[in-house]
């Protein structure tokens, strides 16, 4: 009996002297100039002071995107109240990329 709280002891010991060992983990090195973004450009900027942290295709010219959704959300919140009922067009339903889930 008193062998095998020896040896339980022992396995015991090792478990944690195991368990406690700090074994180093470092981040996958990232380039900040080439992201993986689906986007055609991005804009990352630190809102205390301004200063772009990433960007990808900045200075390119693109039509709007959600800027355009975002806006037609306030409009309609401007136009009609939030408690309104409105019927949308069946054919605005299967519109790809513009639909808002509707």
């Amino acid at each position: 009996m008193f062998k095998t709280y020896k040896v339980l002891t022992v396995i015991l010991a090792v478990c944690i002297a195991l368990g406690t060992v700090i074994i180093p983990i470092y981040a996958q090195e990232t380039k900040l100039n080439s992201p993986s973004l689906s986007a055609q450009s991005a804009v990352l900027m630190e809102a205390d002071n301004g200063a772009t942290v990433l960007e990808k295709n900045a200075h390119t010219r693109l039509p709007m995107a959600s800027t355009t959704k975002i806006m037609t959300a306030l409009v309609a919140l401007e136009m009609a109240s939030p408690d309104a009922v409105i019927q949308i067009d069946s054919m605005a339903i299967g519109t790809e990329g513009s639909s808002i889930y509707l």
